[in-house]
């Protein structure tokens, strides 16, 4: 157990949080993270292995997603391949801060520009064989990560496992607003369900076959949830009928490497979550009451 997986646990359960005290200690963590991961040596890429992890950055994140990139190469399981999708209107090289990153053995592949959607979809679509983990670029990721997503899916091998996630709540049978969606419920720790969003940025492992042909539909995708792979992602893996399973009850606060404009992204993406819910339900009924019929169920 490293640095990084010691003070994540030492910031507990974010329900229990205290404004302000929280906040400074979490500020002072995410510095001493970073440091360490920055003096601390990788590992190498398992050509053996069946994972690929996936994510995807932009040019005002690029020297926090090295960071946090870094975080990834010193997992105690490591993957095949870790690839960094670049949008080709962004980017037209590999920048040097990225050049340590691809000598390490990170690939960057340049490709249209689907937003936050690149995070999951170019290598759900190329790397079907495999077993896809999808992170965010401004997370510095405890070691064993990847290794207890992997575990749990031995466990529960059709289901979709994530590190985090919202549990989808309703009231009189109407689908709660999304800031009321809960985290660190107790959906989803011991039995699959299908009222778990996982945090695709969190730490989520996509077993083979696990969602819908529709979830590269490029026209649906900009029409109903342009911003929200998250939701876009639960949808698609509700119509195949895929549950989820978390792989820990208590999930710890992930050290957030901070850009500018994060906040207002974050409030931004919030009012807008609620219409892509609205939409999503109405395109995708099906979907919809898979999560409805088990609510009235519990």
């Amino acid at each position: 157990m490293n640095y990084i997986t010691i003070s994540n646990k030492l910031m507990g359960n974010p329900d229990r949080r205290i404004p302000g005290v929280t906040r400074r200690i979490s500020e002072f963590i995410t510095r001493t993270q970073k440091n360490y991961v920055i003096r601390s040596k990788t590992h190498k890429l398992d050509p053996n292995s069946e994972i690929v992890v996936s994510l995807t950055t932009f040019p005002v994140r690029n020297k926090v997603a090295c960071i946090s990139i870094k975080s990834l190469l010193m997992q105690t399981m490591m993957p095949c391949k870790i690839i960094v999708w670049l949008a080709k209107n962004q980017y037209d090289i590999i920048p040097e801060d990225f050049k340590e990153l691809e000598y390490k053995g990170v690939t960057f592949r340049f490709v249209d520009d689907l937003k936050s959607h690149k995070k999951y979809y170019y290598s759900l679509k190329e790397y079907r064989n495999k077993l896809v983990v999808t992170v965010d670029d401004d997370l510095i990721y405890p070691e064993n990560l990847i290794e207890n997503l992997y575990k749990k899916h031995l466990e529960f091998p059709e289901c979709v496992v994530c590190y985090r996630g919202r549990t989808v709540s309703f009231t009189d049978n109407r689908i709660n607003p999304y800031s009321e969606w809960k985290i660190n419920t107790k959906h989803g720790i011991k039995e699959p369900t299908y009222l778990v969003m996982p945090s695709t940025g969190g730490g989520v492992l996509y077993p083979h076959d696990c969602v819908s042909e529709e979830l590269f539909n490029l026209d649906k995708i900009m029409e109903l949830a342009p911003s929200a792979d998250d939701l876009w992602v639960k949808w698609m893996h509700l119509l195949k009928g895929t549950k989820v399973i978390k792989s820990q009850y208590t999930c710890p606060i992930l050290s957030h490497l901070k850009t500018v404009n994060d906040e207002e992204l974050s409030a931004v993406n919030t009012i807008e979550n609620d219409k892509v819910i609205e939409r999503l339900s109405e395109t995708y009924p099906s979907a919809y009451r898979r999560m409805l019929d088990e609510f009235q169920k519990n």
